[in-house]
């Protein structure tokens, strides 16, 4: 431990893994739910489902839905930030036919 304190590795490491834990938990909340409902309702392109993610991931309640198991709570968040990534990436919203 000492010989990887002083190149600053221990710090690297523990970012690293807390990286690690942000996206496993992206990686579940995702599992939840099919691919072809979050590209068909959240109006999200399946290739940007990652970026997607992780534009949930930086969000700030992310943690709090991620960890809640609430299959309800979550879908919510996920509508929620579906609409502010169609806005911010200028997509078309998903058409209700």
């Amino acid at each position: 431990p000492i010989l990887n304190y002083f190149p600053g590795r221990t710090k690297r490491l523990k970012k690293q893994l807390a990286f690690e834990r942000q996206y496993r938990k992206s990686l579940e909340m995702r599992a939840q739910f099919p691919d072809s409902v979050l590209t068909r309702e959240l109006g999200v392109p399946l290739e940007r489902l990652p970026d997607f993610m992780y534009f949930c991931e930086v969000d700030s309640l992310f943690d709090p839905v991620a960890d809640s198991g609430d299959r309800l709570r979550v879908w919510a968040f996920l509508r929620r930030k579906g609409e502010e990534y169609r806005k911010y990436n200028n997509l078309d919203p998903p058409s209700r036919e």
